[in-house]
């Protein structure tokens, strides 16, 4: 026969043991889904980096404002500031933004952009770029998810020390 004192501690065990190895469990599958998600981003973005330096280096010259509202990489908000900057440009002939947001450069050095690494954090993505001129410090596309998808809502560049965000310059501030 079985002692209570036993029975009761295999149901403390079995309470306890339980919960553990659900813990136990959701720990890979939430790293996993991290490292799935990454990748997702990496997939996304590599090749669409890989095409905007090739028309950059190539003979044909590109814009990036044009180029990320065709391949529909910004976020709302970013497209409203991106269709304010080239009305802005239309209007007077030039706008806040004099340098091109994807190289971080006014002209580029010869070298494709490379993706250096992302980080996965809340509510955004950081894709840390280079352009590989010598001498430029990486800078960071802020990626946030819009309808299912990973989007570039704003950049941070550090030029001497202090950052500069894309937003920040189309708005002026």
């Amino acid at each position: 026969m079985i002692s209570r004192a036993s029975i009761d501690f295999r149901r403390l065990a079995f309470r306890c043991l339980v919960p553990l190895v659900c813990f136990l469990l959701a720990g890979p599958v939430h790293g996993r889904c991290a490292a799935d998600e990454s990748e997702a981003i990496l997939q996304v973005y590599r090749p669409l980096l890989a095409e905007y330096s090739r028309l950059v280096l190539g003979v044909r010259d590109s814009e990036a404002i044009a180029f990320a509202l065709e391949k529909n990489m910004a976020s709302t908000a970013l497209q409203k500031l991106f269709k304010a900057e080239q009305r802005l440009r239309n209007k007077e002939g030039m706008g806040r933004l004099d340098f091109d947001l994807f190289f971080n450069a006014q002209d580029e050095c010869g070298k494709p952009l490379r993706i250096l690494g992302l980080t996965l954090e809340t509510q955004v993505a950081l894709l840390t770029v280079s352009n590989g001129c010598k001498g430029m410090k990486p800078y960071v596309f802020v990626l946030v998810k819009e309808s299912g998808r990973w989007v570039i809502d704003d950049a941070r560049y550090d030029v001497d020390g202090k950052i500069w965000t894309l937003q920040g310059i189309l708005k002026a501030k």
